[in-house]
């Protein structure tokens, strides 16, 4: 039982089956439309039947090459496609090889150069055409025309998602590597902070024992007034050192034993 992990392994194909896999399908695809020139009534002499195969063959062998040189590849299966319907009887579907090197050159970002390799196609077929091809009318070159700006736009789109894609990815991860930046640095700094601090205990630990009682409370207190900053943020009391109102200072109060008296002359002084 093959599983879902086995499958996405396979597909999509990577790196060289994703070059081999349309060159042999599209090789398989042109292999079966031109078996009647080799079976069935002749229509032609052996030696353009071979010249046709061969440049079967040479269309769909370019396709190899096509993620690494798409326009290159594109004229190739083009001159390709061209000789192969002006010289054969047997028409077979090899314009399928052009059609995939278009769709690659405008999914690799070249989209003017897909535009001129299809008005180019459109504009020898319709030259063909007016030399008196019956096979290929107005019809069908109107067809042909719609059928190359669609595969151009659905390169395009292609080239459009995967660039999109890309995008996202770089700002993930530039955002990942922020994310983990900060944590370092929080850490780093909280680290250093706990060594400084064990650094000036230890220096304080060793003066223990070296130095008389008044310089020992000294430098005690020294330390704690260095220290006190770092602890009380560590701790939360960040305001613990910020002086406080102090409560009024007690006046002189005055007290009668005989308050209802008015006439009473005996005062207490606090």
């Amino acid at each position: 039982m093959v599983s879902h992990g086995s499958l996405a392994r396979l597909w999509p194909p990577r790196g060289r089956w994703a070059d081999a896999m349309p060159a042999g399908g599209v090789f398989v695809l042109a292999a079966a439309g031109g078996l009647r020139s080799l079976i069935g009534e002749r229509q032609e002499p052996w030696p353009v039947t071979a010249f046709g195969w061969a440049m079967i063959a040479a269309a769909c062998g370019a396709l190899w090459f096509r993620r690494r040189h798409p326009v290159a590849v594109a004229l190739g299966a083009l001159a390709a496609t061209a000789a192969y319907y002006l010289t054969s009887a047997y028409d077979g579907p090899l314009l399928v090889a052009f059609v995939v090197a278009l769709y690659t050159v405008a999914a690799r970002g070249r989209p003017w150069a897909a535009v001129a390799l299809a008005a180019l196609s459109v504009l020898a077929v319709g030259a063909g055409t007016l030399e008196g091809n019956d096979d290929v009318n107005g019809v069908g070159l109107f067809m042909l025309a719609g059928w190359l700006v669609a595969v151009i736009a659905l390169g395009r789109a292609r080239h459009t998602r995967l660039a999109y894609v890309h995008e996202v990815e770089q700002r993930a991860a530039g955002e990942e590597r922020l994310r983990i930046a900060r944590e370092l640095h929080d850490v780093i700094g909280h680290h250093i902070s706990l060594m400084e601090e064990g650094r000036r205990w230890r220096a304080l630990a060793g003066a223990v024992q070296r130095r008389p009682l008044p310089a020992l409370l000294a430098a005690v207190v020294a330390l704690l007034a260095l220290s006190a900053p770092a602890l009380s943020l560590r701790l939360g009391f960040a305001d613990a050192g910020k002086s406080r109102p102090r409560p009024p200072a007690a006046g002189p109060t005055t007290c009668s034993p005989r308050a209802s008296a008015p006439d009473s002359t005996a005062r207490w002084s606090w």
